[in-house]
């Protein structure tokens, strides 16, 4: 019997056992709980206010609004009768501001931009030209002259008459008012007046960064000419030449800047910036209209230092704002326009005459395909840029080395 009850009590066990385990199975496919999540919503998008104001003499085609960033927008100036558009003035960025020169920030009534910032832009409009032009070129471009009170009056003739021979003497063409960017366009307007009087013309050029020069102040495109007293008293004096011969620099840089075919401003896109072709080459111009109108060798006076820095390292003269170029009164700069006349003869098997046309004429022409300076360089004047700089060691660092022929005239070199 004991026996017996032990049977029956495991087998009561195991049946509890069996129980449970298949009670615990049972729980186990019970479905669990599910957290249902929604999907985020996408941010709102960027939004940017656009302003657009009209100054005096036109309208816009809109006041602007708000746009969701990278919205493409269109605006379009018109001019009143009696005005003419000038530039959307903006700053850095294209956000308005109305006291600072140099931001016109495009020339072209109709502007399309993306939204990727708060925006203010303003059309420029002025007056439509009704005065007579001093002086216009044969291509059309117009000079207007204002002189202060303090100019001398045989300053003043001589200028005249000078603009009458450089105007005889390289056309200059007119381009489009979008080409006011650099100060030219279709119109110069000349000021000059003596530093000692103080800013006589504010009004109308503010306080320019420079007094000779090219330049250009919100709507005005200007040529400056501002002088001190003793450069335009006893002009011919010992070597007092640069108040008549800074005309003709001055002057040949519009020409410069307008004989290019290209379409699109601003300078930089137009030919190749080589600061010692362009400044170089200004300068280097007055030297020869002082030697061949006073008989005088001005390349002395210009030569400021031996030019030992552009022997080794031409380079630094390419570009106008490097801090390491030492280029007082242009020195190195001449010196390298001088040697570049000299290789462009020797290479070429060509007279001096024609070298010199080839970086005055030929160089500001270019109307093909916008080239490289490396590219534009080889395809004027025949060789490398690299070559012309290795060409330099074969030079002494005096000015004397690359002088020109002392009976060389403009004439020959611009219309012979």
């Amino acid at each position: 019997m004991k026996k017996l009850s032990s049977f029956l009590l495991t087998i009561a066990i195991l049946s509890f056992i069996l129980v449970h385990s298949c009670s615990s199975e049972e729980d186990d496919t019970t479905a669990p709980n599910v957290i249902q999540t929604s999907e985020p919503e996408p941010p709102a998008p960027t939004q940017y206010s656009l302003t657009v104001t009209a100054g005096e003499g036109g309208t816009v085609s809109t006041e602007g609004g708000t746009y969701d960033e990278g919205t493409e927008v269109t605006i379009t100036a018109t001019p009143s009768e009696g005005y003419r558009f000038i530039g959307w003035e903006g700053c850095d960025g294209g956000i308005f501001c109305d006291d600072l020169p140099n931001n016109i920030i495009t020339y072209y009534d109709t502007f399309t931009f993306d939204i990727t910032s708060n925006t203010k832009i303003k059309a420029i409009y002025i007056l439509a030209e009704s005065s007579t032009p001093d002086l216009i070129s044969n291509s059309g471009y117009k000079f207007y002259y204002n002189f202060s009170n303090g100019m001398p009056l045989e300053w003043i003739t001589y200028f005249k008459n000078l603009m009458i021979y450089l105007n005889e003497l390289f056309d200059i063409k007119p381009r489009g008012p979008e080409y006011g960017a650099i100060g030219n366009g279709d119109q110069g307007i000349v000021y000059s007046w003596v530093l000692e009087e103080g800013s006589p013309f504010e009004d109308e050029i503010g306080l320019p960064y420079c007094k000779t020069c090219v330049y250009g102040y919100k709507t005005n495109k200007s040529l400056l000419l501002g002088l001190e007293n003793e450069e335009v008293e006893n002009i011919g004096v010992g070597s007092n030449f640069h108040g008549y011969s800074v005309i003709v620099h001055e002057i040949f840089h519009v020409y410069q800047l307008n004989k290019s075919n290209l379409e699109e401003p601003p300078f930089s896109d137009l030919i190749p910036y080589v600061k010692y072709i362009f400044e170089g080459g200004a300068a280097a111009l007055e030297s020869l209209w002082i030697q061949q109108t006073f008989g005088y060798n001005y390349f002395y006076d210009q030569n400021q230092h031996d030019a030992q820095q552009a022997i080794e390292s031409p380079e630094l003269f390419e570009d106008p704002h490097n801090d390491l170029a030492i280029d007082d009164n242009y020195s190195n700069s001449i010196f390298l326009f001088l040697a570049l006349v000299k290789e462009i003869q020797s290479k070429n098997n060509i007279d001096e005459i024609s070298a010199f046309k080839k970086v005055y004429v030929d160089w500001w022409s270019y109307e093909g395909e916008r080239l490289t300076k490396e590219e534009q360089f080889e395809l004027i004047f025949g060789f490398s840029i690299q070559s012309f700089y290795d060409s330099l060691d074969n030079y002494s660092p005096e000015i004397q080395s690359v002088l020109p022929s002392e009976t060389i005239t403009l004439e020959e070199i611009f219309q012979g």
